[in-house]
């Protein structure tokens, strides 16, 4: 090999590179998750409709999708609490990036990172005649594969009562999450 075709693959090599490292790997996320409130026992159940960006040097991040008819906020991200529907939005600024979330092991370690991260979305309401918006947000802690996941609760201002701590998975098994993300639900609660 010459030293100008080996310099051409070397270019050629480096472009590659560069597009790799710079350029995201877009991962559709539409998938349905069930599960229970571990403090209060309601049924949940949670649509999300979203676009995971994945870099290579970089966080991921997460792009909430609306309805193809309805491009509004917070169609991408639907959860149903015995029943009852609300839609949620991610925050701006830093929000829809999906952070490592590290969790101290019962061996006193920290997890590998990657093995959780998390994100928040959030609504406003008002009740009753109040003129007074309360915000809700969900702190979303979840696997390295998204099919497991833990939401706590946060209202602002803060209420009275105890927050809802859920549970949810792919296939509703509300026990294998218990199992597997035992860490995070002791550091939630806490």
């Amino acid at each position: 090999m010459t030293k100008q075709k080996a310099f051409r693959v070397v270019v050629v090599i480096l472009i590659i590179l560069g597009i790799v490292a710079f350029l995201p790997l877009p991962i559709p996320r539409i998938q349905t998750m069930t599960g229970t409130c571990l403090r209060h026992g309601e049924t949940v159940e949670v649509k999300l409709y979203a676009l995971e960006l994945r870099y290579l040097f970089r966080d991921p991040k997460l792009y909430l999708l609306g309805h193809p008819a309805f491009w509004g906020f917070g169609n991408g991200f639907r959860m149903k609490v015995d029943g009852i529907e609300e839609r949620f939005a991610l925050p701006g600024g830093d929000g829809p990036v999906l952070r490592d979330f590290p969790t101290a092991l019962e061996d006193s370690s920290q997890s590998a990172p990657g093995e959780f991260r998390n994100f928040s979305v959030y609504r406003f309401f008002s009740v009753g005649q109040s003129v007074e918006l309360i915000q809700e947000r969900y702190d979303v802690v979840t696997d390295a594969g998204f099919d497991h996941w833990v939401m706590k609760q946060r209202l602002y201002p803060e209420a009275d009562g105890e927050p809802h701590l859920f549970a949810l998975s792919k296939d509703g098994d509300t026990e294998a999450v218990c199992r597997e993300m035992s860490a995070v639900i002791d550091r939630l609660e806490g």
